[in-house]
């Protein structure tokens, strides 16, 4: 490992370390493990522009470990997205686009919200689905124009929840080969050892769905990490999961593989510990090496130039689909209330057609069917309807 990738990685680290404490709420020991894996997505792995979050070539990051979003929001910054340093300060704090957990369309380059557990890792699946169907309608032999992938992280949280089995299960069954997952195996909980509530066999799951599934034993292993993930891109036909085996709060003396590190601040004290083992000033809050934002500027800006290829991707997609792959934000609030209109429209209709006012001796209608005749004609109004 490069000593700059050492400092950048332990930097983030110390950024998570010192956003919760002076927020005084937060998690920061998930970031502190995770802060390997982001480092070689967010400067090895993944093509995306910080100065269009929406370019349409762009691979999609989702954390469904909303928690811990001091990394996601420590990595958008770094890298040059319309995130500053004065919202990595206001983290948590009423009106900041830094908030405790993901929000899309609050703070450039979150691609979904993310909060409750096992939701990220639904709605990755359905970025997957969405690819899959530009894909079919647009790409051709020899000119792949929609060929990104999602990158995802999950936690134990995330794959005790119903709704990731039943995602996961569909991704497996559909062969959604552009989706590569993460699972942050760092053994803790909230309430302590994951042992306490779950000790199922999360490989042999996932390959009973249908997934490629491979694990990594040691979360600082930035090579055996990206390997794993570039064999996770190279696999088109089934969704990947990697399961690395991380340690939560690394770097904290007193607290890094406990509880403790979780779900609220480290303290003082231990910050100040933290500081130092990682060679930070233990007196000075919020530091960022300047080499260190180099190196990160720098990774930022060449993702969106190139695909795997080597083709240019940002300028074959915006001279083909100039306007609706790249709308403005009054665009978007615009497409949606349209849609909602829509919605609204047909529900009204379906209601003078088919469910009249009770009169006496009157019988309704089941309302299944009703839903079912309305449902088949909604591709009229709304093509990306999935049905």
């Amino acid at each position: 490992m490069e000593n700059i990738e050492q400092l950048a990685i332990n930097t983030v680290r110390v950024l998570a370390a010192d956003s919760v404490q002076k927020a005084n709420s937060g998690h920061p020991g998930t970031p502190m493990g995770l802060a390997p894996i982001g480092h070689v997505l967010w400067s090895k792995i993944m093509n995306y522009n910080p100065k269009d979050p929406h370019w349409a070539g762009r691979d999609r990051f989702v954390l469904s470990c909303g928690h811990a979003c001091m990394l996601q929001y420590a990595y958008l910054f770094l890298t040059g997205y319309e995130v500053h340093m004065d919202d990595i300060k206001e983290f948590r704090q009423l009106h900041s686009i830094t908030p405790g957990h993901p929000e899309y369309g609050l703070t450039p380059g979150i691609e979904v919200t993310t909060g409750p557990l096992g939701q990220g890792f639904a709605n990755g699946v359905g970025m997957g689905i969405a690819r899959a169907m530009l894909a079919a309608k647009f790409n051709k032999d020899g000119f792949d124009v929609f060929n990104y992938n999602i990158y995802a992280i999950c936690s134990d949280g995330d794959l005790m929840e119903g709704v990731s089995s039943e995602a996961a299960s569909l991704a497996g069954h559909l062969g959604l080969g552009s989706l590569v997952y993460v699972y942050d195996n760092n053994h803790i909980t909230i309430e302590g050892s994951t042992e306490l509530a779950f000790n199922e066999d999360v490989a042999a799951r996932f390959r009973s769905y249908g997934w490629h599934v491979q694990t990594v034993d040691d979360g600082n292993d930035l090579e055996a990490i990206e390997s794993a993930i570039l064999a996770g891109k190279d696999e088109k036909k089934r969704p990947s999961l990697i399961i690395v085996r991380t340690v939560i709060g690394y770097g904290s003396p007193d607290k890094e593989g406990t509880a403790a590190a979780h779900g609220s601040p480290l303290g003082t004290a231990e910050v100040r510990k933290v500081k130092e083992g990682f060679g930070f000033d233990p007196d000075t809050s919020f530091e960022i090496p300047s080499d260190v934002l180099q190196y990160y500027r720098q990774v930022g800006v060449k993702g969106w130039k190139s695909n795997k290829n080597g083709k240019p991707c940002g300028k074959i997609i915006v001279s083909i689909f100039p306007s609706w792959l790249k709308p403005t934000k009054m665009q978007q609030k615009m497409n949606f209330r349209a849609i909602g209109i829509l919605i609204y429209l047909s529900l009204n209709q379906m209601k003078r057609e088919w469910l009249p006012e009770r009169q006496p001796g009157r019988h309704w209608r089941q309302l299944r069917p009703i839903f079912h005749y309305w449902l088949e004609a909604q591709p009229i109004w709304l093509p990306p309807l999935i049905l």
